[in-house]
């Protein structure tokens, strides 16, 4: 939680909420109405690595470990979306894998249940496509015969691009030579994005 804005944010939450924060923040005396567990995050992220400037970004990581546990996610369903979202980095895979489980333990061994909520496997989607916007759009580019992206990362657009990547990489590669019929550039700003896909498309 951000320091300066921690009392606020637990003054907006509604009565039985929960609260997870550095213990440092001592946030649990403000308000009596909401279950609190303060984490020493610190501490925990010093263990996770001993680099100072990846500790605050692991940090995310060890709070997903706690969250995990408490609401009794299943470990290898983190494992899997960590795996998923670092496709390819092994070191950061390694990392983020170490860091929510050192979460998941400190908060096993360290915090008693206080709250009802919890996560339960249900079947609802069994046999439904489950998709989010940015991948469907991915998927009507691809089969609309897009085959040049120029794109310059940002948010939201940088899981469109990403996800269609994935898909140009799995579908649009040509059989008989194993070459790419597709171009892929990732430009400097959004200038530069699209003076190449002038370039790529023969106009520049």
């Amino acid at each position: 939680m951000n320091p300066q804005t921690g009392v606020d944010d637990v003054k907006s939450l509604p009565a039985g909420a929960v609260c997870i924060s550095p213990v440092e923040l001592k946030l649990a005396e403000i308000r009596q109405d909401v279950k609190h567990y303060q984490v020493p995050f610190a501490e925990l992220a010093a263990q996770a690595t001993e680099n100072i400037k990846l500790r605050k970004l692991l940090t995310n990581m060890i709070y997903v470990g706690i969250v995990a546990e408490l609401l009794k996610i299943e470990q290898e369903e983190i494992d899997r979306s960590i795996q998923n979202q670092f496709e390819g980095k092994a070191k950061a895979i390694e990392l983020n894998l170490n860091a929510s489980g050192i979460g998941r333990q400190w908060a096993a061994k360290n915090l008693v249940k206080q709250d009802a909520f919890y996560v339960e496997r249900l079947d609802k989607t069994q046999g439904q496509i489950i998709i989010d916007g940015n991948a469907a759009c991915a998927l009507g580019s691809m089969f609309a015969g897009a085959s040049v992206v120029t794109w310059y990362p940002i948010t939201p657009s940088s899981s469109l691009c990403e996800t269609l990547i994935d898909y140009l990489k799995q579908y649009r590669i040509d059989k008989e030579t194993g070459k790419a019929t597709f171009a892929v550039v990732q430009a400097e700003d959004e200038l530069a994005q699209l003076a190449w896909r002038w370039v790529l498309d023969g106009r520049g």
